[in-house]
């Protein structure tokens, strides 16, 4: 059975959880200022406070970039929709250069 998760915490929240941290209260009293929250979750909400770069933000998904740039999915949709509806899906590979396989496109 996978785990289930509660609903995130608000941003508020978790400021305050952060604010609270910052001037050295410890796991279990800000759990009893804020039962609704477990302790797990506060804990981890420090944890990934540090790593934050804003704290409005999360950290990006890793992964492989894209392969097809903006500029050459542009130029693809130029291709389609103004000078040749009807070209071929291997000369569109060959317009950006073979850099994706057959199915990207």
């Amino acid at each position: 059975i996978p785990p289930r998760y509660g609903p995130d915490l608000k941003p508020e929240l978790r400021a305050r959880i952060s604010e609270l941290r910052s001037i050295q209260w410890s796991y279990k009293r800000i759990h009893a200022k804020h039962p609704e929250v477990s302790l797990l979750a506060i804990i981890k909400t420090c944890q990934r406070e540090v790593t934050r770069n804003n704290s409005s933000l999360t950290t990006p998904r890793t992964g492989v970039s894209r392969k097809l740039s903006l500029t050459d999915r542009d130029y693809i949709y130029d291709i389609i929709s103004f000078r040749d509806p009807y070209i071929k899906n291997r000369d569109l590979l060959h317009e950006v250069n073979n850099k994706v396989k057959i199915r990207i496109i």
